[in-house]
């Protein structure tokens, strides 16, 4: 036998849902704040329809500026973030040998 929710089960799972929410965005806030400090110099491109805006990394890390971006814009820049380190990485891993 099925048993239906009740408004007052929807409302805790509501409840619920909107903590893990919130845990989230604090989570990814945090990774964007490290990751700003940890790579100061690291080229953020920030893209408007008027036109194109080049920052360092360093002028995102601020954890109350980080707050005000939406969340899709903050992941946004820890992926660019990422994938410039991992870019760097790639290279600082490539040995040339002369022969």
């Amino acid at each position: 036998m099925k048993i239906r929710k009740s408004a007052d089960d929807y409302a805790k799972d509501y409840k619920d849902l909107n903590k893990e929410l919130l845990a989230l965005e604090n989570r990814i806030s945090e990774r964007l704040l490290f990751l700003c400090k940890q790579n100061p110099d690291v080229p953020v491109v920030i893209t408007c329809p008027t036109a194109k805006n080049f920052y360092k990394a360093k002028s995102l890390g601020n954890k109350f500026y980080i707050e005000t971006l939406p969340v899709k814009t903050r992941i946004d820049f820890i992926r660019i973030i990422e994938e410039n380190l991992a870019e760097r990485i790639g290279k600082q891993t490539q040995i040339e040998f002369q022969s």
